[in-house]
C-alpha cells in the first residue's frame, strides 16, 4: 500500500524534480509492486484486481460481481477479536462467509511461560 500527499501551498523556489509525482505515477508504482508480491508469494493462483473506492464497499461489490466463495480479510494488529469498521462493513454486507484472519505478528503469549522460551 503506498500513498501520496501533496505538501500544502507551493514551496519557495519550486517543488524539487523528484517530488513532482502525479496520481497515475503513484498508483502505477503500486500496483506493480503489490502484482510483484502477489505473483512471488502466489503465482498464477491468484485473480489480482485493482480497485479505488471506499474498502468495504468495494471488497463487497467484488466479491458480488466474482461470485466468490469467500472473503479473508486480515485483522487489525493488536486487536484479533475485534473487528475494525471495514471488516464490520463487510461481514454484515457480504453474499458469502467472511473469515476474519488475526495477524500473525501480534500471537498472544502463554502468561505461563516467559517470552522467547519453547514449551516443553
Amino acid at each position: 500500500m503506498s500513498a501520496y500527499e501533496p505538501p500544502l501551498g507551493k514551496p519557495a523556489g519550486g517543488y524539487p524534480v523528484g517530488a513532482l509525482h502525479t496520481g497515475d505515477d503513484e498508483r502505477a508504482t503500486t500496483e506493480s509492486a503489490l502484482r510483484d508480491a502477489v505473483s512471488k508469494e502466489l503465482g498464477d493462483q491468484a485473480d489480482l484486481r485493482v480497485s479505488e473506492g471506499l474498502a468495504g464497499h468495494v471488497i463487497v461489490e467484488t466479491a458480488r460481481q466474482t461470485h466468490a466463495q469467500l472473503i479473508v480479510l486480515a485483522a487489525s494488529p493488536g486487536k484479533p477479536i475485534l473487528p475494525g469498521t471495514v471488516s464490520q462493513y463487510v461481514l454484515y454486507k457480504a453474499d458469502c462467509p467472511v473469515m476474519l484472519v488475526p495477524s500473525g505478528s501480534s500471537a498472544p503469549q502463554p502468561t505461563d511461560q516467559p517470552k522467547g522460551d519453547v514449551p516443553r
